[in-house]
């Protein structure tokens, strides 16, 4: 949340990759996590391509990161699935 306040938008997309780089360990899921370490850097140029280096995008979704960490905390697949869907719809 700090780096959307100060509009940092380089550390907007750290937090985002280190986000969903935990969120693919939590799952043990080796293949999973190992796609996600793969596809970092790749991840990391499309937002710098998307738009303009910007933090409107991540303050759009960061509502919808805190509600897909409570419902991993909870255990809570429906709800999970229901916020990951809805995280992607808001980026494509």
């Amino acid at each position: 949340m700090e780096a959307i306040i100060t509009d940092n938008y380089e550390a907007c997309a750290d937090a985002d990759i280190r986000f969903h780089k935990a969120v693919a360990g939590a799952s043990h899921n080796s293949v999973l996590a190992d796609l996600y370490q793969t596809f970092s850097n790749a991840i990391m140029r499309t937002f710098q391509q998307r738009e303009k280096p910007h933090v409107s995008q991540f303050q759009r979704t960061h509502a919808l990161h805190v509600e897909l960490a409570d419902a991993i905390r909870q255990q809570a697949a429906e709800p999970a699935i229901k916020t990951v869907r809805a995280i992607l719809e808001n980026n494509f």
